[in-house]
């Protein structure tokens, strides 16, 4: 009877993780982001990860921010400019803000109130580390989201909202954000709309997708571009686990270090059915299939950010990262864009500044020239030469048509310099030096007028020679 033989096979897939936005009541109070009340971090782990992504944020900022504040109205600006006991100017706070909005699509400012000096300071808070409860009244600091038990280790703290403050409160938080909606998840549920949706997420596919590529590029260049092999050792299995890892540990740093590449291998068998195997799996063209796909991920991450132009946002076309419309769409997206988002955030500052400080004026961003503008250059007159047969007067005359008149130059100021010549100079150094001389001093000098030796003046005057 034939012994029957069966296979099995196994179909083994990474199911791809889908992190998305949800908004659940903790038992605790606060609002989770996301199933594990982590998806405010895994924003920044996109931004992190992804140099397209990463990098168009990091441009936009530019954009925004790089130009400035301005302030119109009577208080000094340079006082406001200061914020108080802060350690961060408004400059600098703006630059926290316009990112936190572009990853987030919100900000927070903490305003903190200066009982010596009776004003408002603001600060910055980071968007990942907060959480609102569902009357969004109430806002919750915690450094670490991952565990539900906050305490001290955690730095957990409590902040009032903005609009609940009362004469005692010290620190209030003011949440700036875009309109919340809902938005459909899988299963039918739905968020809530406490936490705002980042314009680029429709991307988010695409970014994650860029992510994944990266990965494969760093893993196959770390392992020699070997990873798609089977290698079958038919010589039998080895009798204990510590040397199958032995084995398989020699082998994957022999066939994967980079300074042993291109060597040649040898092998040693008792015959042909026992020699080793080895099975190639890239045949499916894995790098070429990533290359494809890589193509319009690009394209797609651009799209979700808006980006009317890749080469504003450092990315080569055409082998050049200049084009004659380069300007004009700057100035496009500028207007359409970077001014929405300057003055959301401006808004924000005036109004706090307001309402708590007092301040009358307006604060507005300065505009930011990505262009320089081209010097123009110095018109140099060409130098004149005279032949040799003008004469000294002719050439006098010449000049005299050169420069302007005296009449037409207005002396702004002018000081009196007193001169003395070389011979004044030295007669009153003399008559300063020897002005008080003793008399035996100028009995000396005169001997030597006199052409008088040392010797001779020491024995007339009848003086020690340290003394002349």
């Amino acid at each position: 009877m034939v012994e029957k033989q069966s296979a099995k096979s196994y179909n083994e897939f990474r199911e791809v993780p889908l992190i998305e936005p949800s908004e659940t009541v903790a038992r605790e109070g606060w609002v989770k982001w996301g199933a594990d009340n982590l998806y405010p971090q895994f924003l920044w782990k996109l931004y992190y990860e992804s140099p397209i992504h990463g990098g168009v944020v990091n441009s936009k900022v530019t954009y925004i921010t790089s130009g400035g504040l301005k302030y119109s109205g009577t208080e000094n600006w340079d006082e406001i400019n200061k914020n108080g006991r802060s350690k961060y100017t408004l400059d600098e706070l703006v630059e926290q803000f316009a990112i936190d909005q572009e990853v987030s699509a919100s900000y927070y400012i903490l305003c903190k109130y200066d009982t010596l000096n009776e004003m408002w300071s603001l600060e910055h808070i980071p968007f990942e580390l907060i959480r609102v409860n569902e009357a969004e009244n109430i806002y919750y600091y915690s450094e670490n989201w991952a565990t539900s038990r906050q305490n001290d280790k955690t730095k957990f703290k409590t902040y009032t909202s903005f609009f609940n403050r009362t004469s005692e409160t010290t620190e209030c938080i003011l949440c700036v954000k875009d309109k919340s909606r809902q938005y459909t998840l899988e299963h039918n549920k739905l968020t809530s709309g406490y936490y705002p949706i980042p314009s680029y997420s429709g991307g988010i596919d695409a970014i994650l997708t860029d992510i994944e590529i990266n990965f494969f590029r760093l893993s196959e260049v770390f392992n020699g571009y070997k990873g798609g092999t089977i290698l079958s050792l038919n010589n039998g299995v080895p009798s204990s686990q510590e040397e199958q890892d032995q084995i398989v540990d020699s082998l994957k740093l022999s066939a994967t270090d980079k300074r042993k590449q291109g060597g040649i291998g040898v092998t040693f068998s008792d015959g042909k059915d026992r020699e080793p195997s080895i099975v190639q799996l890239n045949g499916n063209d894995l790098d070429k299939r990533y290359i494809a796909t890589e193509s319009g991920l690009m394209q797609k991450i651009m799209i979700s950010h808006s980006v009317i132009n890749p080469k504003l946002f450092s990315v080569m076309q055409n082998n050049s990262l200049f084009d004659s419309n380069l300007e004009a769409d700057y100035k496009l997206f500028i207007n359409t864009y970077a001014k929405r988002r300057q003055r959301n955030i401006a808004d924000s500052l005036n109004y706090v500044l307001s309402q708590l400080n007092g301040m009358t004026g307006e604060i507005e961003f300065n505009e930011y020239d990505l262009f320089v503008k081209p010097i123009e250059p110095i018109q140099v007159a060409e130098p004149t030469t005279f032949s040799a047969d003008k004469s000294t007067d002719e050439v006098l005359e010449y000049f005299k048509n050169c420069g302007s008149s005296k009449q037409g130059i207005t002396i702004l100021h002018s000081d009196e310099f007193k001169f003395n010549s070389d011979d004044e100079i030295i007669d009153t150094f003399f008559k300063d030096s020897f002005a008080n001389v003793t008399e035996t001093q100028g009995r000396i000098i005169t001997m030597l007028q006199n052409g008088e030796s040392y010797d001779a003046i020491v024995k007339a005057l009848d003086l020690k020679p340290i003394e002349v």
